[in-house]
């Protein structure tokens, strides 16, 4: 075995999968779920992390946790059985996607937002079919708030952008597609794996499977599939597309 998988993770699509468990079991779980026959020649398992990890260029506080788990238990390696039943040993490494693999001297800065201003909530008028007692309910005035984008009470200043805040990342999903063409059109990778339910990547599969290479999609809920409105897109190239869950 010569060849190494690469293994590109969004990590925060992983969603409740990784809660209350250390980053090595996850890891190793991902890599179990990958099925005996794409792993057939690999000899290296470089898994990429892709999530906010940079507020300006410094690291944020997950980035930090999971720094040191990072360097506490990687490389390492995982064994299983082959399809004729050998045991196979392989490396397995972990690192954060901070630069892209198409520029891995330049890292990306503010790829974590904090607090950003919340736009386009809007009301779901059906929303209110069960409610108690429509006339009287107290979240009456949410709606006139979010629609208007400030309070009418009075001459109340209070705005939308002043209450509602959220987090954000920022391009992290591009930065994933971007490496996917990287392997696929310039490095010639000739299969790769993707732990992600986005279907903001799905345009990165069909790039991928066009290119000759073989995609294995690892879902971030258990069972989970592809919608078929997306696995239509395929046509001759499903028989290089893989899928599977956690």
């Amino acid at each position: 075995m010569t060849d190494r998988l690469f293994v590109l993770v969004d990590y925060d699509n992983l969603g409740d999968f990784r809660k209350a468990k250390t980053l090595d079991a996850v890891v190793r779980h991902i890599e179990s779920r990958i099925p005996n026959q794409f792993m057939d020649g690999i000899s290296r398992v470089e898994v990429r992390l892709y999530g906010g990890w940079t507020t300006g260029r410094s690291l944020t506080r997950q980035a930090q946790v999971l720094g040191a788990e990072i360097q506490a238990n990687f490389p390492a390696t995982t064994q299983r059985l082959d399809p004729t039943g050998k045991l196979v040993t392989r490396i397995l490494t972990v690192a954060f996607a901070r630069s892209g693999l198409f520029l891995p001297s330049e890292d990306l800065a503010d790829t974590f937002m904090s607090g950003r201003s919340v736009r386009n909530v809007q009301v779901n008028q059906s929303g209110w079919r069960t409610c108690a007692s429509p006339q009287r309910c107290q979240l009456a005035p949410i709606e006139s708030f979010l629609r208007d984008g400030q309070c009418d009470f009075g001459s109340c200043g209070v705005t939308t952008r002043d209450l509602l805040r959220r987090n954000e990342q920022k391009q992290v999903d591009t930065l994933l597609v971007a490496d996917m063409a990287e392997l696929a059109l310039r490095q010639g990778t000739k299969k790769v794996a993707v732990v992600s339910s986005d279907a903001d990547m799905w345009p990165g599969v069909l790039l991928c499977l066009t290119a000759g290479a073989s995609v294995c999609q690892i879902h971030t809920s258990p069972g989970g599939i592809t919608k078929p409105v997306l696995m239509s897109n395929l046509s001759r190239l499903g028989a290089a597309y893989n899928q599977t869950s956690v």
